[in-house]
């Protein structure tokens, strides 16, 4: 199972419940109440972790034996584009 973002929280418990190997898309940082449920979330699936950045992989201090990777964004800046 592909999990694209982490907010919606029931796909990352039907994936782990149903038995199902899932790897989960994480590009959000959550403040610090919603944070410590989603770093509980990410425990509990036992999903591959694929974060956008090492600063959303160090938002959520899993354990070290999580299966994490990071995998910047695949667009650059673009030169001379006005945002």
């Amino acid at each position: 199972v592909y999990i694209n973002t982490l907010t919606i929280l029931n796909y990352n418990v039907a994936a782990r419940l149903a038995g199902r190997p899932a790897i989960l898309h994480v590009r959000e940082i959550a403040g610090k109440k919603s944070g410590a449920l989603f770093a509980a979330v990410l425990r509990f699936s036992r999903a591959v972790i694929v974060f956008n950045s090492h600063a959303t992989a160090r938002a959520f201090r899993l354990p070290s034996k999580q299966r994490t990777h990071v995998v910047h964004n695949g667009i650059g800046e673009i030169m001379g584009a006005t945002p």
